[in-house]
């Protein structure tokens, strides 16, 4: 039998997320030791409330272009990258285990976001994890990404790349 390695929410969503899961037929088995407390060490993507996006634009932009480098640094440098991240950060995270995730995450470069953009895959994918919990019954008539993905900050900053 095949495995996924797969998060979910941890706390009092766990138990809602592994019963909806097991209703579209799949076998979820939680382990405490494979809870991450605080797992976004590891940051491949952003995406962020109406409000703030549009209260406040310049912010994403200055987070777009700050991510940037340092995901550019992680790609090009991951033991060192995770080194400092585990120092720095996450001292109670096992540095294995950051090693382990970091190599499951897979992060992209920028470029490659870029040409996922523009190609219309990013779209595509997004659709795709949609179509995972319109299945299992947790969305109902969900939008599809084109209609509130919006990426027009990251191909501002990042114009380019690919």
């Amino acid at each position: 039998m095949s495995r996924l390695k797969l998060g979910i929410p941890k706390g009092s969503l766990q138990d809602s997320t592994v019963e909806l899961f097991a209703k579209a037929g799949w076998r979820i088995s939680v382990n405490a030791r494979s809870y991450y407390p605080k797992t976004g060490y590891i940051i491949t993507a952003y995406s962020t409330n109406n409000k703030t996006y549009e209260k406040d634009k310049d912010l994403i932009r200055r987070l777009a272009a700050a991510w940037g480098p340092a995901n550019e640094f992680l790609l090009k440098n991951p033991e060192q990258s995770l080194e400092i991240l585990h120092h720095s950060y996450y001292k109670q995270v096992p540095l294995a285990e950051m090693k382990s995730v970091y190599k499951a995450v897979q992060p992209l470069s920028i470029a490659h976001w870029e040409r996922d953009i523009k190609s219309g895959a990013l779209y595509g994918e997004l659709d795709h994890i949609t179509n995972v919990f319109e299945t299992i019954g947790a969305i109902k008539s969900p939008l599809r990404a084109r209609q509130y993905a919006d990426f027009s900050i990251f191909e501002s900053v990042y114009k380019g790349a690919a």
